[in-house]
């Protein structure tokens, strides 16, 4: 910017002095113009005039800046002084005016030119104050009319009616000093727009000085030293004139030009947004449908199993049950919780991935035993339908590895399960290789299956959240439509990636998860790895049922749940627990000081996490703050990483979530009331020893 404006003011010192010079070299000259060029020049000055004048009229209509409205009315004004000046001086009407040519054509040539210095000089007082003001006013039109109008109609009426005095004045320096009247308004506006800056970066700004330049040079180098009609330095100022008029015309059609650009290139933007938001807006549209018919199916997979789960409850209220049917009751409720557990898992986990909260871990895991059990679980659904489920090596598999087994586990049970589910008849198998990948080894799972396969608008949308490849495959086999989108987010997370590799209608698909591969230290490299189904029974044997530890010990419970309370103390006082209940944590603190003042501590506090009066939280805290040793066990229905790590901030020793696992529930106890029962043999309580590098054991049963 500060280039193009020392080059614009380079400019005009030097179209100003080769002005000067050209005048200083023809100074003198014989030239001799007639009438007839002077009426040719004065009539195109005039059609000059009238189109800049409705340009920039046009142009101040366009964004309404006032200083067009200047310029406008000016050369509007002008162009009929012009062309007045044209008329009257033509020898059609020389002989009814009342003043002599000799007189008439200077001081109506005058007259035009003052009109236009007194709006060039407005032009600039309408610049400075926009530029104080810092906004585009809108000018009183009104005013500038009447006062355009005023001019020219008493212009006509004076040089009709009035005598003139002569114009020339030989004898003098300057043969016509009246020049030096609309001269010195020029040099006032063009020092004006000069000093305000606006030629910088302002492109009619800057061709408007320069035509100030020229107007200002034309009365005072060329017309002022004219000493007859029609001679040299007459036809040169005519001509100049045309030349300002020029340079304001180029500047308004420039400023036209690029404001066009301007708009073209925002009606392009202008289109490109509006596709964009017919874009967004259909994709909104499709979200809106997918969350719609991912809740319908919400609602169709809650339902289903609380419908099973209430009609078999009501049903064992019943007395006229058989021992079977009582069994076969139990059994469904128990199968239909579970899956209500593992739908909300689901929502949990998609929710802590779409927060950024999912996190996951590398730790030595069992390859070979963590596929079988996967295999074996998956093996029933599909040996029913008489479906073989193969399970090759395609290379040497080391049998453990560094990975998050958990994380693992959940995308294959996704994926082999969904290949079961699927599937009617045929097979499935599941190839297992390692690879190199870009310099790096990578271990590669191939699950692939004969089932219906999927067009390539289905597969388009199969990644999708709340959504399935076909509304009736929801009815059909159920699920919310949310196991690949997070098989894929996990596998990322643990850098890989889930993709479908292969599909065709009919003829089955085939996915690949593709995980980086660490060997565990000490990893033995598995050659064969082959697991045939086809050939194994239909059914899975059922595994026996885990034998609960036996519990012995004081349990204080703070719960304030009645019918927890019920079911948590049935199980621990089943295990052989001592077991003790208080309503809140205030109750509980209460309880723990008087047990201790009696000399008869508990042994272990298990507390809900949400109570009212006093929480969880604060419970663990002020024990802790009191020098409390108590094992706590944390008892919630958040299942978070985050929430587990703040009950361990707030003084808890362990964790388990809601709803609870008999089995795991009984063991985490057992673990601790060993630790509690021997830091106080005598009743007093100390600090148990601990590694500092240990980490306390966490029981999770909703992860």
């Amino acid at each position: 910017m500060e280039t193009s404006s020392r080059r614009r003011a380079h400019t005009y010192w030097i179209i100003g002095i080769a002005l000067i010079l050209a005048y200083g070299i023809s100074r003198g000259s014989e030239w001799h113009g007639s009438a007839t060029l002077h009426t040719v020049m004065e009539a195109v000055g005039t059609l000059l005039a009238l189109l800049v004048g409705v340009m920039a009229l046009v142009r101040y209509y366009t964004l309404k800046g006032t200083v067009f409205l200047i310029v406008g009315a000016g050369f509007l004004g002008t162009a009929f002084l012009d062309g007045y000046h044209t008329i009257v001086t033509s020898a059609f009407f020389k002989a009814s005016m009342p003043s002599d040519l000799g007189s008439l054509t200077p001081w109506s040539w005058i007259a035009s030119r003052l009109f236009l210095s007194v709006f060039m000089v407005l032009s600039w007082i309408t610049c400075l104050r926009a530029a104080r003001s810092g906004e585009m006013t809108r000018g009183n039109e009104g005013a500038v009319y009447l006062f355009t109008g005023l001019f020219t109609l008493t212009s006509f009426l004076f040089f009709v009616l009035v005598p003139l005095p002569r114009a020339y004045y030989p004898e003098l320096f300057f043969g016509r000093p009246e020049e030096f009247i609309p001269a010195v308004l020029f040099g006032v506006a063009l020092v004006g727009h000069l000093r305000l800056g606006h030629w910088k970066d302002h492109t009619f700004e800057h061709w408007l000085v320069l035509s100030l330049i020229v107007g200002l040079i034309g009365q005072t180098v060329f017309m002022s030293f004219s000493t007859a009609l029609f001679d040299f330095e007459f036809d040169a100022a005519h001509l100049l004139k045309k030349v300002s008029y020029v340079c304001v015309l180029t500047g308004l059609l420039v400023s036209m030009s690029s404001i066009f650009l301007s708009e073209r290139a925002a009606t392009k933007q202008l289109k490109a947004v509006i596709s964009r938001t017919k874009e967004m807006a259909r994709e909104a549209e499709l979200a809106n449908l997918a969350k719609s018919e991912f809740l319908a199916n919400m609602s169709h997979e809650i339902r289903t199993p609380m419908t099973a789960i209430l009609g078999f409850t009501e049903n064992l209220l019943g007395s006229d049950h058989s021992e079977s049917d009582r069994l076969d009751a139990l059994l469904a409720v128990r199968r239909n919780g579970e899956h209500l557990l593992e739908l909300i898992n689901d929502i949990l986990d998609l929710s802590k991935i779409e927060a950024s909260k999912m996190t996951v871990e590398r730790i030595e895991t069992p390859l070979a035993k963590l596929l079988l059990d996967v295999v074996s679980m998956m093996r029933p659904r599909a040996a029913d339908k008489g479906v073989a489920m193969r399970t090759i090596a395609g290379n040497p598999i080391p049998d453990r590895i560094m990975s998050d087994p958990t994380r693992l586990r959940q995308i294959l049970i996704n994926l082999i399960g969904n290949a079961a589910k699927f599937t009617e008849a045929g097979e499935i198998e599941i190839r297992l290789t390692t690879i190199d990948a870009r310099g790096a080894r990578r271990l590669r799972f191939e699950i692939e299956d004969s089932g219906p396969g999927m067009t390539a608008e289905q597969a388009a949308a199969l990644f999708r959240p709340f959504g399935q490849t076909d509304s009736s495959i929801t009815r059909k086999h159920g699920g919310t439509g949310l196991g690949l989108t997070i098989c894929r987010r996990l596998a990322e997370l643990m850098g890989g990636e889930v993709r479908l590799d292969y599909s065709e209608p009919g003829k089955g698909s085939r996915f690949v998860v593709e995980l980086p591969l660490i060997e565990a230290p000490g990893a033995i490299l598995l050659e064969d790895f082959t697991i045939d189904s086809a050939t194994s029974s239909g059914s899975a044997a059922p595994e026996p049922e885990q034998s609960a530890p036996s519990l012995t010990g004081r349990i204080l419970l703070a719960e304030d749940g009645v019918d927890n309370q019920r079911l948590i103390t049935f199980h621990l006082k089943k295990a052989g627990a001592e077991v003790d209940i208080a309503d809140n944590g205030r109750i509980a603190l209460e309880m723990i000081d008087a047990a201790d003042e009696r000399g008869n501590a508990y042994d272990l506090l298990i507390t809900d996490m949400q109570m009212p009066e006093m929480d969880g939280y604060t419970l663990a805290t002020e024990l802790r703050a009191r020098g409390c040793t108590i094992p706590i066990v944390a008892l919630t229905a958040h299942a978070m990483a985050s929430d587990r790590q703040k009950c361990l901030d707030a003084g808890c020793d362990d964790y388990a979530s809601k709803p609870l696992d008999r089995f795991a529930l009984i063991s985490t106890c057992a673990q601790w009331l060993e630790i509690g029962t021997s830091s106080h043999p005598t009743g007093s309580r100390s600090a148990p020893a601990a590694d500092p590098g240990d980490e306390p054991f966490i029981t999770e049963t909703a992860a």
